[in-house]
C-alpha cells in the first residue's frame, strides 16, 4: 500500500510543480522500465490497459475514423468481460494505467462510475484516468467518479473555437485543480499533429500538415481491449484487422508474450513494420519505418 500511494502521490505532485511534459515522460518512462523489468521480465510492458466499455461516440469529428461510419451503435461491454481483464491484471500485479476508451466516449455508458469503484477495488495499485471530450461531464459526474477512486480526467477541446470547453468546465477544474486538464493543443504544434490513423484519414485534406514522428511507442505501450475482449494491434487500428487473442478465452499475460505479438512489438521498436496499417500510419518515423 505504500508503494501505491507513493506513485498517485507522486502523480499529483508533478502535476501541481507544471513540470514540463517531456520531462514528466522522461521520468516516468524510466520509473516503468525499472519496475517492468523487475516484475515481468519485461522492460516494455504495456503501461496502459485501456477497456472499450463501449462503442459509441456523441461526436463524428473529421479526424476520427468514427466520422467515416454512418451508423455509430453503441454497443456495451459485459461486466463478465471487463472483470475478466481486471481479474488477470489483478494476477500480475498491475499498477500502470487503466482507462476507458477506443473510440468510444466513456461518460456516455452510464456505469463509468461503477467501472472506476470496480477498478479501484480491485486494481488499487493502479492509475484510474479517463480521457473524454466532457460533453456527459458535470460536477455531479466528477464527484461520483473521483469518490470512486479515478485519480485524473484529461479532456480534449475538439472545437474549432478553442476555449468554450475550458469555460464550461472551469467549476470542475476549480474544485478539482490539478486533477482535471483540458487539452486545446490536438493539431496546432508540431508536436501534436493530428494522426492519419493508419492511413484512415487524409489529414492534409482537413488542412493539416502530414507530420511523421519519432518512434512508435504506441503498440508497446498502450494495450487496447475492445467491447468483446479482443486484444487490438493498437489505438489506430479503428477496424481491428489485427487481433492477438481475446481474454475471455486467454490470460492477459499469455496474450502479451505470445509469438506473434512480441514479434511485432520488438520490430517496431527497430524500425520495422510488416503490417499495412504501420507502413501507412503518421506515428512512425520515414528514418525508421519504410
Amino acid at each position: 500500500m505504500k508503494q501505491i500511494r507513493f506513485k498517485k502521490l507522486a502523480f499529483l505532485i508533478v502535476r501541481k510543480l507544471r513540470i514540463p511534459l517531456w520531462i514528466q515522460k522522461i521520468l516516468y518512462d524510466l520509473f516503468y522500465r525499472l519496475e517492468s523489468i523487475l516484475k515481468y521480465g519485461d522492460p516494455f510492458f504495456a503501461r496502459i490497459i485501456c477497456f472499450e466499455i463501449n462503442t459509441g461516440c456523441n461526436r463524428k469529428c473529421t479526424y476520427c475514423p468514427v466520422s467515416l461510419d454512418k451508423e455509430n451503435i453503441n454497443n456495451l461491454m459485459s461486466w463478465e468481460t471487463f472483470k475478466a481483464g481486471i481479474r488477470q491484471l489483478k494476477e500480475i500485479k498491475f499498477s500502470g494505467s487503466i482507462m476507458y476508451h477506443f473510440y468510444n466516449e466513456p461518460l456516455m455508458d452510464n456505469r463509468i462510475v461503477e467501472f472506476v469503484q470496480y477498478t479501484t477495488n480491485e486494481l488499487p495499485g493502479a492509475i484510474s484516468r479517463i480521457f473524454t471530450n466532457s460533453d456527459y461531464l458535470n460536477l455531479e459526474l466528477a464527484e461520483a467518479l473521483f469518490s470512486a477512486g479515478l485519480n485524473d480526467i484529461h479532456i480534449t477541446d475538439h472545437n474549432l473555437t478553442k476555449g468554450r470547453i475550458a469555460k464550461r468546465v472551469s467549476p470542475i477544474v476549480e474544485k478539482f485543480k490539478n486533477r482535471v486538464t483540458v487539452d486545446e493543443g490536438l493539431g496546432h504544434s508540431a508536436d501534436r499533429p493530428i494522426d492519419n490513423r493508419g492511413g484512415l484519414i487524409d489529414v492534409v485534406a482537413l488542412g493539416a500538415t502530414e507530420y511523421l514522428r519519432k518512434d512508435c511507442k504506441v503498440v508497446w505501450e498502450e494495450v487496447k481491449i475492445d467491447v468483446n475482449g479482443n486484444v487490438l494491434l493498437c489505438t489506430n487500428d479503428y477496424y481491428r484487422q489485427h487481433i492477438f487473442g481475446n481474454i475471455n478465452k486467454q490470460n492477459f499475460k499469455d496474450i502479451w508474450f505470445g509469438e506473434e505479438y512480441s514479434r511485432v512489438r520488438n520490430n517496431l521498436r527497430k524500425g520495422l513494420a510488416e503490417y499495412d496499417i504501420c507502413l501507412k500510419c503518421n506515428y512512425a518515423s520515414p528514418e525508421k519505418i519504410k
